[in-house]
Parts: C-alpha cells; structure tokens; sequence
C-alpha cells in the first residue's frame, strides 16, 4: 500500500506565538482526518514553547523525533540552485553527539518519551551513506532512524522519489534511512512559487501523491512549523493533502510507524 508520511520540523526560534498557533492548528487539522504526523523538535524550541509542545504529544497521532539542539549540519552542503552557490559549514561530530544528546534530554525531561528519530537539518544528497562516523555519533545517541536523504545531486531540489534504505553498507545495520521526497515546503514556496501562492504549493504536492499512489510507494514530506502558517494560518494546504491522500486511498502513517514495521520485516 502507498504510504504518505508528513513530518514537520518544529525550529522556528523567535518568540512570538508562531510554534505554538502552529502546533494547535496543524494537531487540529490532523485529527479531523485521523492522520498521523510526526514532530521534529530543535531543542531550543522546545525549551521556548514547553506548554504548547506537551500540548501537543498528548494526542495519539503524534509521534515525537527531533531536529538536533540548534539546527547544526551533520555534513558540510553546497547548494547549487542554477542561479547561485551556498556553501554551508558542518558542525564537528563532537558537536552533534552533544546536541543530540540535550535535544533528547528535554524530550524526556519535558514529554516522558525516548527519541528513535532524526531529522537532519537541511538534509544531504544521497543521506549520510559513507560516513560511518556520524552513523555512529547517532547510534551512540539513540537514533534508530534518520531522515537525512533528502537533496539530489546539485544539493537542491526536487529530491528524487528515494524509498527507504537501511545503512547496511556503512556498518550500521539497525539504522534506516526515511528520505524526504519531492521539495520542503520552505524552499518551493520561497525560491520557486511565492509564499502567497498556497493553492500552488498544494497542487503540487498533490500531484506528487498521484505518484506515489500509482507507484505504491512511500512519499515523505519535510515541512516546518513556521513556513506552514507563513501566508496560510488555518493551513488549508495540509488539509488538502491530506483529504487528496485519503481520496487515493493511501496510508498515512509516522515515521516510528514505519521504522517499526521495516524493523519487523528484518527480524
């Protein structure tokens, strides 16, 4: 069966109300279909938006990941959009096991849960497929999934339809990898539609279900806290997708949802 799994990085770091209308809205949006959704925390968001975070897990649909402490790159990026080149620094692997290590922290001091997931800030070409040595800086921290694959070969976007991978070849046979699919949210609705053109963004997303639903496979969307209600408060775009979803008959599920399910299918 086709799987859509929507996960939202929760990174927004100005206090001014955004995370936390964010989060009532999108829980609110998602339970009016039934659908499952994942959270991906920064750590210091989490310790800006306490209440609106606990608020949040306590419905069954959610599932809890995280986002690194401060939004630190696992891998060094170059960002080629055709029109300019961004070159983006990693942090040392050091830094990431100790960011890793405090984002779950709060995860566990503030909602009581173990942190399995990771979303990779900005996410790589091809994931962290041979680099052994942050495999095991998360490894070493609890993560049994990353989403990390997410970029194609320029470091831009569309990221190509890539199915879930486990690091089987890097030594890491327990660590899978879930790629986010098509564009972020963020980076098409600012670099290639307008941040006004809502009715766009959903279009295109639904054409990617589509697909995805055609193909029976996995497609997973990488969509953040502060780009879903830039332009859209009420987000009628997730309601949407999420109503096209469950017009083509597909599966929305979590990714701990299908980590577990994959992880099963190996045992």
């Amino acid at each position: 069966m086709s799987t859509l799994l929507i996960g939202y990085d929760v990174e927004y770091v100005v206090p001014d109300g955004t995370t936390s209308a964010f989060l009532d809205r999108v829980v609110a949006v998602h339970e009016r279909h039934e659908a499952p959704l994942t959270l991906f925390l920064l750590g210091e968001t989490i310790l800006q938006n306490v209440p609106s975070i606990q608020r949040a897990a306590t419905s069954p649909l959610v599932s809890i990941g995280q986002h690194t402490y401060s939004h630190s790159l696992l891998r060094p990026l170059r960002i080629d959009t055709g029109t300019s080149v961004t070159d983006l620094p990693a942090a040392s692997p050091d830094r990431i096991g100790d960011e890793l290590g405090r984002t779950s922290a709060l995860i566990r001091e503030h909602l009581g849960l173990a942190c399995p997931g990771l979303t990779a800030p900005y996410t790589y070409h091809h994931g962290l497929q041979g680099h052994p040595e942050l495999l095991a800086v998360l490894a070493a921290n609890g993560i049994r999934y990353v989403r990390s694959d997410g970029r194609d070969e320029r470091g831009y976007q569309p990221a190509p339809a890539t199915q879930p991978y486990w690091y089987d070849a890097d030594g890491f046979p327990d660590l899978l990898e879930l790629p986010t699919n098509g564009w972020h949210d963020c980076v098409v609705r600012e670099d290639v539609l307008g941040w006004d053109d809502v009715d766009g963004y959903a279009d295109l997303v639904c054409e990617q279900l589509d697909e995805a639903a055609a193909a029976d496979r996995v497609h997973s969307i990488c969509a953040h806290d502060w780009s879903s209600v830039r332009a859209d408060p009420d987000l009628t775009h997730v309601d949407r997708i999420l109503g096209h979803a469950r017009s083509l008959g597909m599966e929305i599920g979590t990714y701990d949802a299908v980590h577990e399910r994959l992880a099963g299918t190996r045992r």
